[in-house]
């Protein structure tokens, strides 16, 4: 989630799936609601997306760089939200975008794998999932939260994830920007639950990823 982590009711279900499932391409009205990651001329995207690139994090060593994005990109956008709430404590495999200088400026941690979740948080939204997506205040607009989400998908779908159909995550619900963002590279929105541990209100959203989709 491009937000802080969260805690999601187990009681809350998917009963839309095969629905969303056959929609696997975002809507037009959709496509034109997504004005927040890029807006740029494609000559000028592409020069931007030309300064980052995306690897495997190497953990612990970098959580500390980590750590300083999320909180840069949390107290720009999600502490007006959530009152200055901030709770980070993500599992899975973590993708970073790095600048020409190998410095982190963007991460995300997908969870593919049941042996990858914490034995202490017992609710999550159903695997594959986006547990955390964050970008420096920086470096939003220029293609890195794009590329993150694209590179996660991979990884879920086919690499490690065992041929997964369906990507899940929670958005915040006020941030009107972030839930642009996701509807526009084809995830829909389904149940609405309060977390328990930041109080905010979060959407579900999920996406078919299947290889051929």
């Amino acid at each position: 989630t491009e937000g802080t982590k969260y805690i999601i009711r187990t009681d809350i279900m998917w009963s839309n799936q095969a629905h969303l499932l056959s929609r696997a391409a975002p809507s037009q009205e959709s496509a034109q609601e997504a004005q927040s990651e890029e807006e740029d001329e494609p000559e000028a995207v592409a020069a931007q997306q030309q300064q980052h690139r995306i690897r495997r994090a190497v953990l612990p060593s970098e959580r500390a760089a980590i750590d300083s994005v999320h909180d840069a990109a949390f107290a720009a956008s999600h502490e007006a939200l959530l009152g200055g709430t901030a709770w980070f404590d993500p599992s899975g495999t973590c993708m970073v975008a790095v600048d020409s200088d190998d410095a982190i400026v963007g991460f995300i941690f997908v969870v593919a794998a049941v042996g990858e979740t914490k034995p202490a948080v017992s609710e999550e939204p159903p695997l594959p999932r986006i547990d955390d997506l964050f970008v420096h205040p920086q470096w939003q607009g220029r293609g890195v939260g794009s590329a993150l989400l694209a590179a996660a998908e991979i990884f879920a779908r086919d690499e490690e994830g065992g041929w997964q159909d369906v990507l899940h995550l929670a958005v915040l619900e006020e941030d009107t920007r972030v839930r642009a963002f996701y509807r526009s590279r084809g995830y829909e929105e389904g149940g609405r639950f309060v977390c328990s541990v930041d109080g905010g209100a979060y959407l579900h959203a999920m996406k078919p990823i299947w290889k051929y989709a």
